[in-house]
């Protein structure tokens, strides 16, 4: 179990045109040794699950609800609660 707090990184209504620039993103994690250690989230009106997939993020939100939800689910399960 990480020792994080559980950090949320969130795109918010990136266009699928700068999707390479999403996985620029995660990359940026991997590459510092934190992406264990944060849940990457993306959604908003152009994206969709795919955009996920294709940018490495683990989780998709279609509304601001729904990304709260997920948000709060994530972070207790990286708690271990």
């Amino acid at each position: 179990m990480s020792k994080s707090p559980g950090w949320i990184i969130r795109g918010s209504s990136v266009h699928p045109s700068i999707s390479s620039s999403a996985l620029c993103f995660d990359r940026t994690f991997v590459d510092a040794g934190l992406r264990d250690d944060v849940v990457i989230m993306v959604g908003g009106a152009p994206v969709t699950d795919n955009h996920r997939m294709k940018a490495g993020a683990d989780l998709y939100a279609e509304d601001a609800a729904t990304a709260a939800e997920l948000a709060k689910e994530a972070i207790l399960k990286k708690k271990g609660v």
